[in-house]
């Protein structure tokens, strides 16, 4: 993918601005004070936020063994974050100050583990020490993710970050927008229809019931039986009896923008009439909605399809994760991670063959732009070989970025055909131009 491609991030499903800037932190600046104040707890703060993406609730739990030996990541409950630029050596330094504490955000002089709050006014005030007063810790997060998704791309993203397919629709395109912003480009016209209705309608029970269907996957009855008890803003999630729900910021600041203007003595519920303040049942909010879409353009869609789009999205991401993280995927492969028939699976696989997301060579699909193409593979090994003269399977292996069994096949049918000669040692070469065997 271009540099000039990945500068904006891609909004794959319709999202809604949620009024949210994000505010850029000045590289400069924050890499002078990160050198300046190395040995701080409100450097490792900051720096923690900004050159490995975490988030504060994720800074406050780190341990000790969740570093790896060397320092050269970090062990989280669900990824695993490489560690660059000066963070091996303050995590070493803040280790020698600490060598009892398990934490790693702990204080000699508050003796034990600092609170999230006590983090947050660390972060506060070094920003401001560092002359960015606007910049948020998350913000700093949200430009890690940017730095790794213009370097690497977003499946590798959706690996070190963390992130949900939630809040890959809805933070990382739109966070940054202004609220009269033009619509996203290459969105299908119904999807369009939808941004611009969760513009319009964003702290409507309607507009609320769709965000939490078609971004963050909730059924129809599971939006009418959220309460406010069930929203961990400080957690980032929805508590919901049989599961938990990742929400983005975009998300959560709707949700509290509804609860702002909730009465002291309203119902607990999150979706209310507006009219007598009394919770909605699932036939009432179904014909809301249906009312509300059909305002904005959108016929014969209900809360239950965009709830289904949401979740056939997040199994493609899920798919094509699996896939970058180890090297292709393969149809059985795709059945036992997310329990799908063989058909379902196949239609997985293929919609994202057929969009340009994956490759399929030989019966395993593999992450786009990270294989080469079967049409392109001989060319590839002999221009190779033309410039390196010989080489083991494994060489070709990864150049072409497949597996064994491909790699094995292509050169099999290669050295039959006579394009290429297997040498004793093992390794493939071209043929000789001119009389005479080459030499093994």
């Amino acid at each position: 993918m271009r540099d000039q491609e990945r500068a904006q991030l891609p909004v794959p499903h319709a999202a809604a601005h949620c009024g949210m800037r994000f505010h850029p932190p000045d590289a400069a600046a924050l890499e002078a004070f990160l050198r300046q104040h190395a040995d701080g707890l409100d450097a490792l703060t900051l720096a923690l936020a900004w050159r490995a993406g975490l988030v504060r609730g994720e800074i406050y739990a780190l341990s000790w063994e969740q570093v790896t030996r060397g320092r050269r990541s970090l062990r989280l409950p669900d990824r695993e974050v490489p560690l660059e630029y000066e963070l091996p050596g303050m995590l070493a330094a803040r280790q020698r100050m600490q060598p009892a504490s398990p934490y790693v955000m702990s204080s000699e002089r508050r003796r034990g583990r600092l609170s999230p709050a006590s983090l947050s006014r660390l972060a506060r005030g070094a920003l401001d020490a560092a002359g960015m007063p606007e910049v948020r810790l998350t913000d700093l997060r949200y430009d890690y993710v940017r730095r790794q998704y213009a370097a690497h791309g977003w499946p590798h993203v959706l690996r070190v970050a963390g992130l949900s397919a939630a809040a890959y629709r809805e933070g990382l395109g739109l966070y940054d927008r202004e609220p009269d912003a033009a619509a996203p480009e290459g969105g299908s016209e119904d999807e369009l229809r939808l941004w611009r209705l969760l513009q319009d309608d964003h702290g409507t029970p309607a507009g609320v019931a769709l965000r939490l269907s078609a971004q963050l996957g909730l059924s129809a009855g599971e939006a009418v039986a959220l309460t406010w008890d069930m929203v961990d803003f400080s957690g980032q999630r929805l508590r919901l009896p049989d599961r938990e729900v990742p929400a983005p910021p975009a998300a959560l600041r709707i949700l509290e923008d509804v609860k702002a203007r909730r009465a002291p003595g309203d119902d607990p519920h999150v979706l209310l009439s507006e009219r007598d303040r009394r919770p909605m049942n699932t036939v009432w909010l179904g014909a809301l909605v249906r009312k509300t879409l059909e305002r904005g353009g959108i016929e014969g869609k209900t809360l239950g399809d965009f709830r289904r789009d949401m979740l056939r999205e997040e199994e493609e991401l899920q798919l094509l994760a699996e896939a970058l993280a180890h090297g292709g995927i393969t149809r059985s492969r795709a059945m036992a991670l997310l329990g799908l028939s063989k058909a379902q699976a196949y239609a997985r696989l293929n919609a994202l063959r057929v969009s340009g997301r994956l490759v399929l060579i030989h019966g395993r699909y593999y992450p786009a732009g990270e294989t080469v193409p079967p049409e392109e593979q001989r060319e590839a090994v002999l221009r190779f070989l033309d410039a390196a003269g010989a080489a083991y399977r494994q060489d070709i292996v990864h150049l072409l970025g497949v597996g064994e069994r491909t790699a094995a096949r292509l050169l099999r049918e290669m050295t039959a055909a006579g394009e290429l000669v297997l040498l004793k040692n093992r390794q493939y070469t071209l043929p000789p131009r001119s009389g005479g065997a080459p030499e093994p």
